[in-house]
């Protein structure tokens, strides 16, 4: 065992805990969850998820998939979209891979966490899609919490388009249907509470 690129490995996961989700840094958020909190969100959704769909899971690699599917953002920093869309298509995902194998070198299971790391990306078994499905509905789940905090419409652009993108599973839809029919009875309700009492200030004392 090599112990010093063991605790390297380690010490980079726990940069994850300081590392802010930029996405929403860059929308004005003061305080935004960490990678590791967005971590922890897609870990308990996708626990969810495992026990709603009729395929068996196997949840010791489900957990694994989702505690390494962001493990290369401790060396590449959490690139959010605005930034990605300037990218060659390939350019990410090939940074990220040259990123995991730089903290897995020295390490005698690395080549299993790449694995697990790559079947994520793959999406090809029932795992990999409740990740990608959990990853999902974890930041629209931000996205809905954080717009209850904030005024304005800073947020909608994380709901445009999105009924739009199928969920990969069906229990994925029907949730995220949920969280978008919660999302708009409140939002219609705000806009209710906005409106001037009849007859407005004028009224008073008539």
């Amino acid at each position: 065992m090599d112990a010093e690129a063991i605790l390297t490995l380690i010490l980079h996961a726990n940069r994850l805990k300081r590392m802010p989700r930029t996405g929403w840094v860059i929308r004005g958020l003061t305080g935004a969850e960490s990678v590791a909190d967005h971590i922890f969100g897609t870990a308990f959704i996708a626990l969810v998820l495992a026990e709603l769909v009729a395929e068996p899971v196997d949840r010791g690699k489900l957990l694994a998939m989702i505690l390494l599917h962001d493990l290369p953002e401790s060396l590449t920093t959490d690139l959010p979209q605005p930034v990605v869309r300037f990218f060659p298509p390939d350019a990410k995902p090939q940074a990220e891979l040259n990123a995991l194998m730089e903290l897995l070198q020295g390490v005698g299971f690395g080549e299993r966490f790449r694995a697990w790391w790559q079947a994520a990306k793959d999406e090809e078994s029932i795992e990999a899609r409740i990740l990608r499905d959990a990853d999902r509905l974890e930041l629209l789940v931000q996205a809905y919490v954080y717009g209850r905090m904030m005024s304005g419409t800073v947020l909608d652009e994380f709901w445009e388009g999105q009924e739009e993108r199928p969920f990969k599973l069906e229990v994925s839809q029907r949730l995220f249907a949920a969280l978008l029919e919660r999302r708009r009875q409140e939002q219609r309700g705000r806009r209710k509470g906005r409106r001037p009492t009849r007859g407005g200030p004028s009224s008073v004392g008539r």
